[in-house]
């Protein structure tokens, strides 16, 4: 397939001789083709960032409205970054299991403790929440279904 156009007069050289331009497949295809590529790159990787900083920002207003009114400015802060970064944190797993349900990925933590390793491997729920305290390391490892 090809689109052929008027060439604009006072060209020089050979291409000059034939009076139209030529547009091919390679001009018009591929660069389509890569720009769907990208756009659904794109779409994969996508964040619900609106979510999240609902969470966060509702996270936060809960930590600060239990705390006491004389509660210093350190206590507050400390308050409001670790109930933000929690809930932040939740919905960012939530998206990853949805994503990777989507995707067919069932994804495992193994944990391990000083003095001992454990071969048993535990799943992450559905909602986000996994068997492990947050002190300790995992390593998580992704296994097709």
């Amino acid at each position: 397939t090809r689109l052929l156009f008027p060439r604009a007069p006072g060209g020089i050289g050979e291409a000059a001789d034939f009076p139209f331009s030529l547009l091919g497949l390679g001009d018009i295809a591929i660069p389509g083709l890569l720009a769907g590529l990208a756009l659904r790159y794109d779409a994969s990787r996508i964040v619900n960032m609106q979510a999240r900083a609902t969470a966060a920002a509702s996270a936060i207003n809960d930590a600060l409205a239990a705390l006491q009114p004389d509660a210093s400015a350190k206590d507050m802060g400390d308050a409001a970054a670790s109930a933000a970064s929690t809930a932040y944190d939740k919905v960012a797993d939530r998206e990853l299991n949805q994503q990777d349900r989507s995707q067919g990925i069932t994804r495992t933590a193994s944990t391990s403790t000083s003095g001992s390793s454990s071969s048993d491997a535990s799943s992450t729920s559905v909602d986000g929440d996994s068997n492990s305290s947050s002190s300790t390391q995992e390593e998580q490892r992704l296994v097709p279904v």
